[in-house]
């Protein structure tokens, strides 16, 4: 075996890290693809290691490889690293190894399942550290963008880094394997630190990144004697405009809704957040001691957070003048926008905070939708704003399903409470009279009380029927395919 010496270790192990180890006498064809001993370290834990059954001091071995191939990989991918945040079509699951769900791909409207498979192939092979490797197989890691944050997956394990944190521990590891690989005894390593040093992208596949749209459409929907870039904003820029990410959260939509949604979004005015800015640094606090949890735990933790700050205790909200005194814009789309859609919010680049109710919305066209979907829009105003939607969410579109998990639920426990819908429950002479009152007193509708019923700590009291009664009620889950879901899905069903 040959002599190793300690090299370099690029990040920090207890959150994402690459551990690079030299031999001292690798052969100079080896040498020359960047032949070396590589761990990739994730929450603390090695996550790439060898299969080799001699670990040396307890430990399991680094993977030995010509660590040129990760730089090709990510010389070809980084673009899209950089830019890429929506699967294809707008598809959306809640890890990126199941968008090949079948009823994933077949939900894709006049595409074939084998088109749409193939795109959602080629997107996780350019996410995926370990699919640049050739000849030899590692678990995979993912790499996928959401706003200013980088959602890492390792295993089932998921972390979200600043995504600069992310880049710059990639860039430091290429700049490694480039520095031990001699330069002029192989034409492909040659070739690899030239498409590295030449990675820019260029700008059209920007523009197709950054709002889900053709060149052609882009063009088509600039203003006459408009550039646009003048328009829209600067692709290139390190932050995407609020016009293009509201094209892009809005993918699974018809392509009229989302060119009206991109022309209202571009004259909306900016107004203070001075109250909201103050809200979010205690939501943020909130959410820390909650982290780990999953995300509809962390809505719930959220929601009674904000109900004792608010005062309001059992009492029911009204989410629009909340969202009013708070100094959010609140006002009606036009009619005829896709159903599948029940609002959109834009809070960041000098725009709102507004939140935008689509009257036409499969959920929002009823009271009781209409102050969920407002509800919904203040957990992403108060917890995702500085972090994973900077700038526009589509309530219905593509936004990651963890963040609308945790909306969700968040909206449910803020209008009626679970402890609150037990005790209804309780002291109720039926069940039908219980959620009349849940509907009258708090604005929910059946479908919500349904929900704060099954999740709350009194449904084990209820026999049988009962608990059939209250499944019935629920809409059932479709989150995972994007566009339309559940009005509010606290837990998936198993």
């Amino acid at each position: 075996m040959a002599q190793a010496v300690r090299g370099k270790l690029i990040g920090d192990t207890a959150h994402l890290a690459l551990e690079v180890i030299w031999p001292t006498n690798a052969p100079d064809d080896l040498a020359a693809l960047g032949w070396g001993d590589v761990v990739l370290w994730f929450a603390g834990q090695r996550h790439w290691v060898s299969d080799k059954d001699d670990p040396a001091d307890g430990e399991d071995n680094p993977v030995r490889w010509t660590w040129v191939d990760l730089v090709e990989h990510l010389a070809r991918s980084w673009s899209f690293l950089l830019y890429e945040e929506n699967a294809p079509y707008g598809l959306v699951a809640d890890a990126p190894e199941n968008l090949r769900d079948p009823r994933l791909l077949k939900s894709v409207a006049e595409r074939s399942e084998t088109e749409v498979e193939d795109a959602v192939h080629a997107f996780q092979h350019r996410h995926d550290l370990a699919a640049g490797l050739k000849g030899i197989w590692l678990p995979p890691v993912w790499l996928i963008r959401e706003g200013r944050m980088m959602r890492v997956r390792a295993g089932d394990q998921d972390a979200w880094f600043p995504v600069h944190d992310v880049l710059r521990i990639l860039e430091e590891f290429v700049d490694e394997v480039l520095q031990h690989s001699p330069s002029d005894l192989s034409e492909r390593r040659a070739r690899a630190e030239e498409a590295w040093n030449s990675r820019a992208p260029d700008p059209e596949t920007v523009w197709r990144l950054r709002t889900g749209l053709t060149w052609q459409t882009i063009r088509d929907w600039t203003p006459n004697g408009l550039e646009p870039s003048e328009w829209w904003g600067d692709p290139l820029s390190e932050e995407e405009s609020p016009l293009m990410a509201a094209a892009r959260l809005s993918a699974p939509l018809s392509e009229d809704t989302r060119r009206t949604l991109v022309g209202i979004i571009r004259e909306l005015a900016a107004s203070s957040t001075d109250v909201l800015d103050d809200l979010t640094a205690s939501a943020e606090a909130v959410l820390e001691a909650v982290l780990d949890e999953k995300p509809y735990r962390q809505g719930y933790a959220l929601a009674l957070w904000l109900r004792r700050h608010l005062k309001v205790n059992e009492d029911p909200v009204d989410p629009e003048q909340i969202l009013r005194q708070w100094g959010v814009h609140v006002a009606d789309l036009p009619h005829g926008l896709d159903m599948a859609m029940d609002a959109i919010a834009c809070w960041g680049g000098g725009k709102g905070p507004a939140v935008l109710i689509n009257v036409s919305g499969t959920h929002a066209h009823s009271p009781g939708g209409r102050r969920a979907t407002l509800a919904h829009e203040i957990a992403h105003l108060l917890l995702d704003r500085h972090r994973h939607l900077p700038l526009v969410e589509v309530f219905g579109g593509s936004t990651p399903l963890h963040l609308e998990q945790r909306a969700r639920a968040f909206a449910a426990e803020f209008l009626l409470p679970r402890e609150t819908a037990a005790r209804i429950v309780a002291r109720s002479d039926s069940l039908d009279s219980a959620t009349k009152i849940m509907r009258r007193q708090y604005g929910v509708s059946t479908d919500v009380a349904g929900w704060q019923i099954k999740n709350g700590p009194g449904w084990q009291l209820l026999n049988p029927a009962e608990q059939s009664q209250v499944m019935q009620w629920r809409r059932p889950w479709s989150s995972t395919i994007g566009g339309s879901a559940a009005e509010v899905v606290a837990e998936r069903p198993r």
